[in-house]
């Protein structure tokens, strides 16, 4: 590696010359302050008279497949574009009237030795060429037709940006041209045997930062030759980068690893995990895998997949903004792809996992428990398909039988939770989706409620408004205050209303009858209230127990046939979602390879608390005194059962049947902090022998 100083128009003249920006960078991205910046020290250079100003390094190096003259821009792409960009506002500003030049010759020359390449083989023949999306806005600016500019480019607006400071200045475009031969830069120059990418990267800690997006793409294009570059960049990147949004597309690739690794890098360590998991594969299998995947991601952002009612779930989950889902939702609809489920099977499992998220939002579960949960469902669900089971029968019955925080709710727990739950403080994203969700329920004629609201034709409201004036107290009588306290901000006392928010506070009698009030209401959810006289705790109780009622249908939990699957001499964990009832222990492996003989699953359970009493014994203290396991107890706390002391003031009850130990277990090793694999089950007997 080579570097010296010198000027940037060094980097941009000489006959023949042709300058890369390689697809495996970002699309040019100044933007105006950048701009403005340049222009403005470009001006102070021609006011001081100074010799020179330090504009940076350039990193360059020869393209492979190319011919001497061929330079791919390493680093640096930002600058020498905006300098092009720059020499064109001059010519273009002086080609139209708007700046003037003392030279006759001045924009001929510009354009002949730092713009034009006489020896390109294109049409329009520049000396740069941009990536794919940057280049057919900088051609068009060569041509100067500003009816054909493509005005969404960063491109675009940079020159407009340059060209009115160049068609507003003082100068004549001469004295702008010999203070851009003033811009010194250190020009590197990587040899053969460097690494164009490693440096890349050590160049790119510092100053406008990289995505991780953008270091994936440079890392799987950077050490291919230009033509192969060129076409994967066309035939995958790209449409990658569309699928995923650009924006989004670091987050994709977290989804992507979390689907072929079932853990979840952090953000920051995306594109070291990128690195680790690409090593060795092919690049174009890779990078063809990738493009499905993305177009799958496109399929959950825009809910485009050939069934409507699965789009219609899709859509809710995004409302909720529930995009801990996706690396689940990928590899569902990579399955369905393939041919495994059925449109309606589809339909029902999006439905379940929509019910899943909704009562544990609702009944207050922390969405960081779904991490772990969606990251592996689907393998799991893979897995206990073993024996028959149906897809969607194996993994209702994994949701079903999560426990502590990453149960599924079920109805009566729902319920109560939605009796009582704050929703008029809730995310307005979650209240969205609330109310539209009751209102059009599941019917193909729907009212564009969240749209409406948000344009303000509609509003959430209060029935019984939030402060009480006295025709509200008397209607509500002398227990008001309490009443109020009790329902109003919950789902019982709220909805959607079009009367102006200035009634709020008025009678219920005022809300029903002002225009776009209750009687007026078309929409469901005021069907039973402009049917009441008054609004007291008796209309409440019953408008709570109707939609109650509507939420078990709207989010319902869902049925399973699913039949645990048993072999005699199989291993399993205390982490895989196993029904051991009824079935017989024959070995248990605790934390090493030993296996050792038990004739029943209390001895197991004694054995195993036992040595984590030894391993640490405040730990297993703690879980008694605070009654975190139910089954196990300090010597104040015992009651009837069968008590076994595992040690100074700590007891375990083995009076419980299996899963009440295998839960307990599963309990304990979180407070332990010990991964649920350490412990593992021997079983033996045929199925019929295992259960009932």
């Amino acid at each position: 590696m080579r570097g010296e100083a010198t000027n940037l128009n060094r980097i941009l003249d000489g006959v023949g010359k042709k300058l890369f920006i390689p697809v495996y960078q970002r699309n040019y991205d100044w933007k105006e302050d950048n701009c403005k910046l340049l222009f403005k020290d470009l001006i102070n250079l021609i006011k001081t008279g100074k010799k020179s100003h330090f504009f940076g390094s350039i990193v360059t190096a020869h393209q492979q497949g190319g011919d001497f003259d061929s330079l791919v821009i390493i680093d640096g792409q930002q600058r020498i574009t905006t300098v092009s960009l720059l020499y064109l506002a001059m010519v273009n500003a002086v080609k139209n009237g708007d700046a003037e030049a003392k030279s006759s010759r001045k924009c001929d020359t510009i354009m002949s030795t730092y713009i034009i390449d006489e020896d390109s083989d294109d049409d329009v023949k520049v000396r740069l060429k941009p990536t794919k999306n940057d280049y057919e806005a900088f051609v068009r600016i060569v041509s100067n037709d500003e009816d054909d500019f493509i005005e969404d480019s960063n491109v675009t607006r940079s020159y407009r940006v340059l060209y009115d400071k160049v068609k507003t200045m003082e100068y004549p475009i001469d004295e702008l041209f010999e203070a851009i031969k003033k811009l010194t830069i250190i020009n590197i120059f990587i040899d053969s045997d460097d690494d164009p990418q490693l440096i890349f990267e050590s160049l790119n800690s510092t100053g406008l930062k990289l995505t991780k997006a953008d270091m994936i793409r440079n890392f799987v294009l950077m050490g291919l030759d230009l033509k192969t570059q060129t076409a994967f960049y066309n035939k995958y990147w790209n449409p990658i980068e569309k699928y995923t949004e650009k924006g989004k597309t670091e987050n994709f690739f977290r989804d992507y690893l979390t689907v072929k690794q079932n853990k979840i890098p952090s953000i920051e360590n995306v594109y070291n995990v990128f690195k680790e998991y690409a090593e060795g594969k092919d690049i174009e299998v890779l990078l063809q895998e990738l493009l499905k995947f993305a177009k799958i991601y496109d399929k959950i952002l825009k809910a485009t997949t050939n069934s409507d009612y699965a789009n219609d779930i899709l859509i809710r989950l995004n409302i909720l903004e529930m995009t801990v889902s996706y690396p689940y939702l990928m590899s569902l609809l990579d399955y369905y792809d393939q041919g495994h489920l059925t449109a309606d099977e589809l339909t029902i499992v999006l439905r379940s996992i929509e019910s899943f998220v909704f009562r544990r939002l609702i009944c207050g579960y922390p969405t960081n428990a779904l991490n772990k949960i969606f990251c592996t469902l689907h393998g799991e669900t893979i897995k206990a398909m073993k024996g028959g089971n149906e897809y969607v029968d194996a993994v209702v019955y994994l949701l079903e039988n999560k426990t502590k925080s990453s149960v599924f709710p079920r109805d009566e727990a729902f319920k109560s939770a939605l009796a009582t739950k704050d929703i008029y403080s809730m995310q307005k994203r979650n209240k969205l989706y609330i109310f539209d969700r009751f209102e059009n329920q599941d019917s193909r004629e729907t009212t564009h409620l969240i749209d409406k609201i948000k344009n303000g034709e509609y509003s959430i409201e209060h029935i019984m408004p939030q402060t009480l004036n006295n025709d509200w107290k008397k209607d509500l009588g002398e227990d008001c205050e309490a009443i109020h306290q009790e329902w109003l901000n919950t789902i019982a006392n709220l909805t959607i209303t079009g009367y102006n928010s200035k009634y709020q506070n008025k009678s219920f009698h005022d809300k029903k009858t002002v225009e776009n009030g209750f009687s007026d209401s078309p929409l469901r959810l005021n069907q039973y209230v402009k049917s009441c006289d008054k609004w007291t705790d008796v209309e409440l109780k019953k408008r709570l127990n109707q939609l109650q009622a509507l939420a078990i249908k709207l989010w319902p939990y869902p049925s399973t046939n699913y039949v645990p699957q048993v072999k005699e001499g199989m291993q399993y964990s205390l982490a895989d979602e196993i029904d051991y009832r009824n079935a017989k222990l024959k070995q248990y492996i605790f934390m090493d390879e030993t296996r050792y003989n038990t004739s029943n699953w209390s001895d197991m359970l004694v054995s195993v608390l036992k040595n984590l009493y030894e391993l640490d014994h405040e730990v297993m203290e703690n879980i008694a005194k605070n009654g975190i396991a139910p089954t196990l107890s300090n010597e104040q706390r015992l009651r009837s059962g069968k008590w076994i002391k595992l040690g100074d003031s700590v007891y375990v009850n083995t009076n419980s049947d299996t899963m009440t130990k295998i839960r307990m277990l599963r309990d304990i090793f979180e407070e332990y902090q010990l991964d649920t694999s350490e412990l593992q089950f021997i079983l033996y007997g045929e199925r019929s022998t295992l259960f009932d």
